[in-house]
């Protein structure tokens, strides 16, 4: 009797609290409001939600939907995306499936501050009425994080739809073009710009010769640039760096020297793509000035200019260099070493490489899979198949084996080491072989003198559809040369030439001299360097030199000889063996 009076006394103060509570919202739905705010910021979610249900079905609506906007706006500063679902759902449950328009903006905000492209897609779809606002926001969410056309096809719906772009809405969808390297709706756009009432300003005015410079048009970004009245350093940096794409480096260096004497100071992106530039080209001497000209500003500290200067230095073949500028650096990103650690497996330093690979394992960076791709291809250059078996297994361990060319890094690497069976496995594993991975297989089986692997392997290759290209004619010249095969190697050089209708390269001249030297048959081979469209390398000479060893002719191994330079010492290894072959030491001595 205790236990039912005092849950009747309960009650009866719950309504009566309930009964209060709602007329103090019809009094005063500000402080209702208020103490949802409150409740919400205190962390008590559910209980918020039940008191705006109260205010709903007191009639409060208006002061609801304030209410709700709110909470909403909190959860985009806070970008409490959790939240923001709750009440959603509050107000899909309690409000109607479509919510006035400030309502419905306040969503499609939340979702989009939260980062959640699809919701954000949703409530834009679900606004009754959008405004060029709402327009150009959902066109700038696609625009950052893609896909982009999906910005170029709502820019195309809003225009149906009769909305009025602005400034803002152009500066979005040009970017959208810039991004996806499309020239024709680009230049669509322009001229909606160029017809609009509205005025460009410099922001736009970049965009428009940052969209022609990476959709390939440099020449009409270079004449909207030279349009733009107010140029700031984005309008030269746009500019270079699509001539440095386009590689036009002569005149991406001219535009950083004229910049520098309009008195525009290049920031750190310019030096960026002038770096790109002189690694490009191979100008280490304008790359030193451009070094100088970092240091006086500063900039060495940043770090994408301390990887490129690294970069730059490797790829201009300056490894001493390169060196210092790595050592320069206080705490070198991941970027740095990789940089060097390619300069080095690139360059013949494949035992630096390894140096650099295992102290970059003991610092707390982790390496990943351009620093692996340097690494095997150390390993292949050194034939270091123990080291390169040990790679594969930490390869494997991060899940980085699948990758098309981790996979294919891989099969060179023990193609070259001489597990060809390991090579021969990777390869059949690869859910995309290229032409590339058939010609890196190839080549391993042609290097350790597999003739049989080779011609079986091109069978299979011309089977599957893929097409044979020079590379593939480089490694099967290669086994005809080294197995002696006079009639094979003369069939594939026709078929190269007549039925894939590949021009010979010099890789390919010096296998065919190679073959008939082999077979004694010099006046053949001499008939090939003659009928070369370039000058013969000193490949070529000296493949000539190994088949006058053969058939002991020494005036040819003499013209040719000549034709060689005279600090190669290889030249005199050659003859001396030619004339130890024809045992005429005496009669060259006596003469």
């Amino acid at each position: 009797m205790r236990k039912r009076g005092i849950w009747s006394i309960l009650r009866k103060c719950r309504f009566f609290a309930s009964h209060v509570r709602c007329a103090e919202m019809r009094t005063d739905p500000s402080t209702a409001a208020a103490e949802v705010m409150t409740l919400f910021q205190q962390g008590n979610t559910e209980q918020a939600l039940q008191l705006l249900h109260a205010m709903r079905s007191q009639g409060l609506h208006s002061a609801c939907d304030d209410t709700y906007c709110h909470l909403l706006s909190r959860c985009s500063a806070t970008k409490a995306l959790s939240q923001g679902r709750i009440i959603h759902a509050h107000i899909f449950k309690h409000g109607g499936s479509r919510p006035n328009s400030s309502l419905s903006y306040t969503l499609f905000c939340m979702y989009a501050k939260c980062s959640s492209l699809a919701e954000t897609r949703a409530a834009f779809d679900n606004m009754g009425r959008r405004n060029v606002v709402a327009w150009t926001n959902m066109i700038n969410e696609y625009a950052k994080q893609g896909p982009a056309i999906e910005s170029l096809l709502l820019y195309e719906q809003m225009i149906q739809e009769g909305a009025c772009p602005n400034n803002v809405t152009y500066l979005c969808v040009l970017r959208a073009c810039s991004s996806y390297g499309v020239l024709r709706q680009g230049k669509l756009i322009h001229a909606h710009v160029i017809l609009s009432s509205e005025e460009p300003d410099g922001l736009l005015g970049n965009a428009i010769i940052e969209m022609y410079a990476k959709c390939g048009n440099v020449e009409e970004a270079h004449y909207e640039f030279d349009l733009l009245q107010d140029r700031t350093v984005v309008s030269w940096n746009s500019l270079i760096a699509g001539y440095v794409k386009h590689s036009d480096y002569e005149t991406a260096f001219f535009l950083f020297m004229e910049m520098e004497l309009q008195g525009m100071e290049p920031d750190s992106i310019t030096h960026l793509n002038i770096l790109k530039a002189c690694a490009a080209s191979k100008d280490v001497v304008y790359g030193r000035l451009i070094h100088f000209n970092i240091l006086n500003l500063g900039y060495e500290t940043i770090p994408n200019v301390g990887n490129a200067l690294v970069d730059m230095y490797c790829k201009c073949e300056s490894l001493m260099d390169a060196w210092r500028t790595f050592q320069g650096i206080e705490k070198p990103h991941l970027e740095a070493w990789n940089a060097l650690i390619a300069g080095c497996a690139q360059l013949g330093q494949a035992e630096e490489a390894f140096k650099l690979y295992n102290k970059l394992r003991l610092s707390k960076l982790d390496p990943g899979k351009v620093t692996y791709l340097s690494v095997l291809k150390a390993c292949a250059a050194l034939a270091a198949a123990e080291q390169g078996s040990a790679i594969h297994t930490i390869i494997k361990h991060k899940g980085l084996e699948s990758d098309l060319f981790v996979a294919s890094s891989l099969v060179d690497m023990h193609a070259k080491c001489g597990n060809l069976d390991e090579a021969h496995s990777l390869f059949h594993k690869m859910s995309v072989r290229s032409v590339v991975t058939w010609n890196t297989l190839i080549a391993g089986y042609a290097l350790h003198g597999h003739a049989k692997g080779v011609f079986k392997l091109v069978c299979q290759m011309e089977k599957e559809g893929i097409h044979l290209n020079h590379a593939t004619f480089v490694c099967l010249l290669f086994t005809c040369s080294h197995a002696g095969f006079l009639e094979e190697g003369c069939y594939f050089y026709g078929i190269m030439r007549e039925g894939y209708c590949l021009f010979a390269l010099m890789d390919h001249y010096c296998s065919m001299v190679d073959i008939f030297g082999r077979a004694g048959r010099l006046e053949e081979a001499v008939l090939i360097i003659r009928g070369m469209p370039f000058e013969p390398s000193s490949v070529v000479w000296k493949a000539l030199l190994g088949g006058c060893r053969v058939c002991s002719d020494l005036s040819l191994a003499k013209h040719a000889a000549e034709s060689l330079e005279q600090e190669d010492r290889g030249i005199f290894v050659l003859l001396s063996n030619i004339y130890a072959a024809g045992d005429i030491w005496e009669e060259e001595l006596g003469a």
